[in-house]
């Protein structure tokens, strides 16, 4: 028995360097990857497209294995990178999201923006647990990814 889970996220990172400096940090997926924890492995499946697998969280009968593919489409020229799901047969999750790159006065803020479902093998009773472990172990996920590219891009 499986149980699907939305997941949505947006979050600000601050960088004290340029938009294209910025960009060109963020549009490199592998650099994007080292600095995301619990990655056990990216595969680049070419054409910009890569493939993740995280390591398994959760313990007993909820535990998160997640994996997914991502095409990605990165514009120099309006500073944005998107991302959308590749279906593949054994992927447990469909992602999408991007970066959106601005100046400001003391550099620029990068919009990250994330979201999709995760198909989870528990039964239909454990859902709501499940549902809190994947939107908890997301924003930590997430939160530290940004704090690792900050401390990477900024020095």
């Amino acid at each position: 028995m499986a149980v699907t889970i939305k997941l949505h996220k947006k979050k600000t990172l601050h960088l004290n360097c340029t938009p294209a400096e910025a960009f060109a940090s963020l549009s490199d997926i592998p650099f994007f990857a080292s600095n995301y924890p619990k990655v056990e492995q990216l595969i680049d499946r070419g054409d910009n497209c890569y493939r993740w697998e995280m390591e398994t969280v959760g313990s007993g009968k909820i535990r998160l294995e997640t994996v997914y593919c991502c095409k990605y489409v990165s514009n120099p020229d309006t500073l944005c990178i998107d991302w959308t799901p590749v279906v593949e047969d054994d992927t447990t999750s469909e992602i999408s999201g991007g970066w959106v790159i601005e100046e400001t006065d003391t550099g620029c803020v990068a919009h990250f923006s994330v979201e999709g479902t995760s198909v989870l093998p528990v039964p239909r009773l454990l859902k709501i647990g499940a549902e809190a472990l994947a939107k908890l172990e997301l924003d930590q996920t997430i939160n530290t990814c940004l704090a690792n590219l900050k401390k990477s891009i900024d020095g």
